[in-house]
């Protein structure tokens, strides 16, 4: 899978691709223009970043288009931008809530998101 370095203090660091970025762009080229719009309008870091994630998506977006009988006709780029947001705005088992992820954002967040057999919801954490 595609990887890419990236510097942490002193330190390099490295992210991979995963099974789950493959999923996210067939999912994204089998959904409706409706539902592609939408992810599209979700956070995800500009093209020109040097987030290492962007250079990953690039690559899962390349080998899916390359490789993948579903996404042969599909714009890299776009796949690469949909990819990213989705993994930026995903929650524990692939669901993406538009509204809720936008509220979220942290690396220390403040609610989680509780599942159960039928019901889903979010639980503010103590701070």
């Amino acid at each position: 899978y595609p990887k890419a370095e990236f510097a942490q203090g002193a330190e390099k660091a490295k992210i991979g691709a995963s099974v789950a970025m493959i999923r996210d762009a067939l999912g994204f080229v089998k959904a409706t223009g409706a539902v592609r719009q939408q992810v599209l309008s979700l956070y995800y870091p500009p093209l020109d970043s040097d987030h290492p994630m962007v250079a990953v998506a690039k690559g899962v977006a390349d080998l899916c288009v390359g490789m993948l009988d579903g996404c042969k006709h599909f714009d890299p780029i776009i796949l690469q931008q949909a990819i990213l947001a989705i993994e930026m705005n995903v929650f524990v088992g692939g669901h993406l809530f538009p509204l809720l992820c936008r509220a979220n954002h942290s690396c220390l967040p403040n609610i989680i998101f509780v599942t159960s057999e039928d019901q889903w919801r979010v639980k503010g954490l103590k701070g």
